[in-house]
């Protein structure tokens, strides 16, 4: 087996997983020659040498909360504002991300949130659609987690660059027509 120049010869066990990396405690933590992992420098330092350790950055979720307290009325749809958690590097990062509900927000409130594309750099909060088929009302208390956001790579297309500006059609909650035996 070999780490950058330190070579050594044992016994490894070879699991599938489809991680090209991963080494497990029998190599690291050998009781002769222990590997001492420094992030902080991004390195493994292994039998006096050192090797650079570049780390995989695991796709970031960041959590969605509601910006102010809001009640869905029962069998309507709302548009609702909400907070994306942010962080320094979005100022100069790509701003698009796209939100989707968490399965905890759909198992409490039963509502439906629809998948949004949003640019967290236009504004300070973003807009969201809410759907509440149900006859009872829901109420969201300002800061409940209710979606993560994921940072979207590239947008292949977009439909509308922007809601219609037709005060009529932008309305932020209507009623859903609920036909009889349903």
């Amino acid at each position: 087996m070999q780490l950058g120049p330190v070579k050594r010869l044992q016994e490894a066990i070879v699991a599938d997983i489809e991680d090209d990396v991963l080494l497990g405690y029998d190599v690291l933590g050998n009781a002769e020659s222990p590997a001492d992992i420094i992030l902080s420098r991004g390195i493994i330092s292994l039998d006096g040498k050192e090797i650079p350790c570049l780390q995989k950055r695991l796709r970031q979720m960041r959590k969605v909360t509601v910006a102010d307290d809001v009640l869905v009325p029962g069998n309507s749809e709302a548009v609702i504002e909400v907070y994306v958690e942010r962080e320094e590097a979005d100022d100069g990062g790509k701003p698009d991300f796209i939100i989707e509900a968490t399965d905890m927000f759909q198992e409490r409130y039963g509502l439906v949130l629809a998948a949004t594309l949003v640019n967290i750099n236009s504004a300070p909060t973003c807009k969201v659609r809410l759907m509440n088929p149900f006859p009872e009302e829901a109420v969201l208390k300002q800061d409940a987690e209710i979606a993560r956001a994921e940072r979207i790579d590239r947008v292949v297309s977009v439909v509308v660059d922007k809601e219609s500006e037709d005060v009529a059609n932008n309305i932020s909650i209507r009623r859903i027509a609920v036909r009889p035996n349903q």
